[in-house]
């Protein structure tokens, strides 16, 4: 496998650029030779004093705990999932400094059962407003061009699973992966350029494929199946990535020459760490063969799909090459999570995420968890309020069953908690269109046929800015990628 290092050398930039100063040694580091060594001398000579008895421990004494844990990691966990176990610790560890509360070891069960209940009511009633759905929602509907993409490259976001991914996603292909990814998408066996099924830890399986039909190579990424996959999804925190600008300058010298020097203004971003660290692993071994695709075929242009996991990661990779294939890179992602802050994630017209109606991983990020248990932690302190919200609520299970004033009063509340759920965000990736829909077109109660097919509109962002909560809110069914293909194929067949 060639191996693309660019993304080697913007690391070391931007590394640079976060770090100015000389690197920090690691206080809990231990020397070659196993001899605990923070900069501080009388360490080894309060070491070399312990009585007699403990300097027999055959060598203990020279070796820090954490040596020996570095040690296990080198001989037995790769350097990639080594690195994604310091990031889970460090957020696992410093979770309250992201502003979370835990309001289960502060306030009694009552108090927090009482508080989910009012917060899950209240999110419930007040969702229901037809205001705020046309606030959030656009008249307009998804042109059919844009439509009959995502029903086509929907079978590509999904076939990346391969045909143990499809047992549980819907999919009952059996055989080689090659095979199953040849008959799902059309593709013929000579045009799949590369196909890597097996993930490690931030580094997704994927497979690089020419669609003629389309005229365009399609990068498919994985979504989670393995537990390395959940080790990048959980890296949850923001890091930085660069966009490396593609422009180069030509300069003649006196003597005719020509150098070509490339500049590489450097761009900024930030997003989930797992996906962008999922990103440069996945570009680091497709850079090259993707780069002499697109020269071998100046007519096609680059699509990378992907549900779940795969649709942040190649929105993330979109974003990094938008410089270095211009206008020749869209990203196609199902069922996207969380990746981009609000600033930015509308920035990138490359990009397209189709969320589906009620799919849990559309509003979960830290900063989603962590306005939860603050509003949480609210409900909790003043009961009172609590309890007045119950009250007012009756058993109302829309807008129509309130009355003006307790509807207005409860908009308040709702807006009261809204100020104490001002944490930084993660959201869907780039353009969001939202698809109602279920796969068997059934009443999700009655279970009988509703005649409705589903709708495909585009959402603003801000339709994704907080984590409700309520029996269903993780109800992994409607994240399958086999909803995606089902719903897309038959809105699509009936334009």
């Amino acid at each position: 496998v060639r191996i693309d290092h660019t993304f080697d050398d913007l690391d070391s930039i931007l590394e640079a650029t976060n770090n100015p100063s000389a690197a920090v040694v690691d206080e809990w580091e231990a020397d070659d030779d196993g001899v605990y060594d923070d900069g501080n001398d009388w360490v080894n000579s309060l070491m070399q004093s312990l009585p007699e008895t403990a300097n027999r421990l055959k060598g203990w004494r020279q070796r820090s705990y954490r040596a020996w844990v570095n040690r296990i990691e080198k001989k037995f966990v790769s350097p990639e999932t080594s690195r994604a176990l310091r990031t889970v610790k460090s957020i696992v560890d410093n979770f309250a400094e992201f502003g979370a509360i835990d309001v289960f070891s502060l306030y009694s069960p009552r108090d927090v059962i009482a508080s989910i209940i009012a917060l899950s009511r209240l999110q419930t009633v007040l969702s229901n407003d037809d205001t705020k759905r046309k606030t959030f929602g656009k008249e307009e509907e998804v042109e059919e061009a844009l439509l009959d993409e995502l029903a086509h490259y929907s079978h590509f976001a999904s076939v990346a699973y391969g045909w143990k991914g499809g047992l549980f996603c819907g999919g009952l292909q059996f055989g080689q992966n090659n095979r199953v990814l040849s008959r799902r998408t059309g593709v013929k066996k000579e045009d799949i350029v590369q196909a890597n099924w097996h993930s490690k830890a931030n580094r997704p399986a994927y497979y690089i494929v020419r669609d003629h039909e389309r005229n365009s190579i399609v990068l498919g990424i994985r979504g989670t199946l393995s537990p390395r996959d959940v080790l990048t999804d959980l890296c949850a925190s923001t890091g930085n990535f660069i966009i490396e600008d593609g422009h180069v300058e030509t300069n003649h010298t006196n003597d005719n020459q020509t150098e070509v020097a490339s500049s590489f203004p450097l761009r900024i971003e930030c997003a989930h760490k797992g996906m962008i660290d999922g990103a440069k692993g996945v570009a680091r071994t497709t850079g090259k063969i993707i780069t002499a695709e697109l020269d071998a075929n100046p007519e096609y242009s680059l699509v990378i799909v992907g549900h779940s996991l795969g649709g942040g990661v190649a929105a993330v990779l979109a974003a990094m090459w938008s410089e270095r294939f211009p206008n020749r890179v869209r990203s196609f992602g199902f069922g996207n999570p969380c990746v981009f802050p609000r600033n930015s994630t509308a920035s990138y017209a490359n990009i397209v995420s189709v969320i589906g109606q009620g799919d849990p991983f559309a509003t979960l990020s830290l900063g989603h968890i962590v306005d939860t248990t603050r509003a949480l932690s609210t409900l909790c302190k003043e009961e009172a309020f609590r309890v007045e919200i119950l009250k007012r609520l009756g058993q109302a299970k829309a807008v129509e069953g309130l009355s003006k004033d307790d509807l207005k009063w409860l908009q308040n509340a709702k807006t009261y908690l809204n100020q104490q759920m001002d944490a930084d965000k993660l959201y869907p990736p780039g353009q969001i269109v939202y698809m109602s829909g279920t796969l068997f077109n059934l009443d999700p109660v009655e279970g009988i046929s509703v005649g409705q097919k589903g709708d495909l509109r585009p959402m603003h962002v801000d339709r994704f800015g907080e984590l409700m909560v309520h029996v269903r809110m993780f109800d992994v069914s409607r994240h399958l990628p086999v909803r995606y293909e089902a719903v897309l194929k038959r809105l699509n067949s009936d334009r």
